[in-house]
């Protein structure tokens, strides 16, 4: 198959990257840059077809420019041009998070720190690479849809793994507050005549076999630290990684440890990681708390792989793309070796955000997942395993699990 050629003198490292998401990770085409007598503008060509492309300031990491034009997606160039817009800028501003790094005083954020959502229902770096393609006369392949459920493991068990003390703490504060359910099965439990609720971790294990997908979790293993560190000990922990062999188990860094990224206490962060009884390189940050202004650190901290792409209280796709890719350090204009793969639905963000209930997160995922069909990308589905437990407050979200997981495991025809 010929290569999609990029005519230019001498491309900036920005439009390279831009380039490399489009053709190579988009669409899985050869491409090559060669050069050309363009300054203004990259010539794509593709047999007897070509375009040419404007260039914005961005590909030229002029970015107060850029910040002063109020650059938005797609990043439009004023001028006669088969194209109005720079791909690879476009590219570069979604999936490197422009607008956290260049923007990030001025955009809104919750109460942990995290960017909250903008609209991202579509994988719209996905959609103009297919587009692109379409006008080159390039039929995309679609044929590359998988789909990858994961597990985060922030409180382990409902009941089990606590302290004597712990446990009749927590018993009279169910007795103190009329909690009558919990405190009976916490007495169930204790007798050997219930299974603990959250250990839910065999059902889990079937749903994705009989589905032919393997189970990937990331467990928190942190000192307990209120309000938002509070899973169980080391111990029980670590006992149960080890009960789970089929499982691939990759590191939860804690609240407290992106806090000490976010207060430059890199030594801190690491501290963690290499207390971590399991694979550390591979991580999600809890409560999503990672973004473009980390990934840097991560790469100094020996991390490799981040599923942490995500809005906390959004579904969709958060920078536009739906596919493991390479991170950019957008400061010092460099790809990182740091493989990113962005989560498209979450169990919290369909029902503590958006207030669905289980049918209509079930039809959300699915509009969710034919977006991702239709451009051949990777479906990352989070849930945790309190949320597939049908107890309490997640009642009846253990069928929907069941239902996204064999919606998102059918193949792409």
């Amino acid at each position: 198959m010929p290569k999609v050629k990029l005519s230019y003198k001498n491309p900036t490292s920005r439009m390279r990257y831009g380039a490399k998401l489009l053709f190579e990770h988009c669409l899985g085409i050869d491409y090559c840059w060669v050069d050309g007598d363009e300054y203004e503008s990259v010539v794509i060509s593709y047999r007897d077809k070509s375009l040419n492309s404007p260039l914005h300031s961005l590909s030229f990491s002029q970015d107060e420019q850029a910040l002063s034009s109020g650059v938005q997606f797609p990043c439009e160039v004023l001028g006669v041009s088969d194209l109005n817009y720079d791909p690879f800028a476009s590219a570069v501003f979604m999936a490197a998070g422009w607008e956290e790094i260049y923007r990030g005083d001025h955009l809104k954020k919750d109460q942990h720190n995290r960017f909250v959502g903008t609209e991202c229902d579509k994988p719209v770096v996905e959609l103009m690479a297919v587009d692109l393609a379409k006008k080159l006369g390039i039929k995309p392949d679609t044929t590359r849809y998988s789909y990858q459920p994961t597990i985060d493991v922030d409180i382990a068990f409902a009941f089990k793994g606590r302290s004597i003390s712990r446990s009749i703490l927590a018993s009279i504060r169910d007795f103190v507050f009329l909690r009558w359910e919990r405190l009976a099965l916490r007495i169930k439990l204790v007798l050997g005549n219930k299974t603990d609720p959250y250990d839910t971790y065999s059902r889990i294990e079937n749903i994705h076999e009989s589905n032919g997908l393997k189970s990937k979790a990331f467990f928190l293993c942190a000192n307990y630290n209120r309000p938002f560190d509070v899973g169980l000990s080391r111990e029980v922990v670590v006992k149960l990684m080890q009960n789970l062999p089929k499982w691939d188990v990759y590191w939860h860094p804690s609240y407290l440890a992106i806090d000490k990224l976010n207060n430059d206490d890199l030594d801190g962060f690491v501290s963690e990681k290499n207390s971590f009884p399991g694979e550390s390189s591979v991580m999600r940050a809890h409560f999503l708390r990672c973004d473009a202004r980390h990934w840097p650190y991560l790469v100094k901290a020996g991390v490799s792989e981040d599923y942490s792409l995500g809005y906390a209280d959004k579904p969709g796709f958060k920078s536009g793309m739906c596919r493991p890719y390479p991170a950019f350090d957008l400061v010092a204009d460099v790809e990182l070796p740091l493989t990113l793969h962005p989560v498209i639905a979450m169990d919290s963000s369909l029902k503590s955000y958006l207030s669905l209930s289980p049918n209509q997160a079930v039809e959300l995922v699915a509009k969710l997942n034919d977006e991702v069909r239709n451009v051949g990308g990777q479906m990352i589905t989070l849930f945790h395993n309190t949320s597939v437990s049908d107890f309490e407050e997640w009642k009846g979200w253990r069928q929907a699990y069941e239902e996204i997981v064999d919606l998102c495991s059918r193949p792409n025809n």
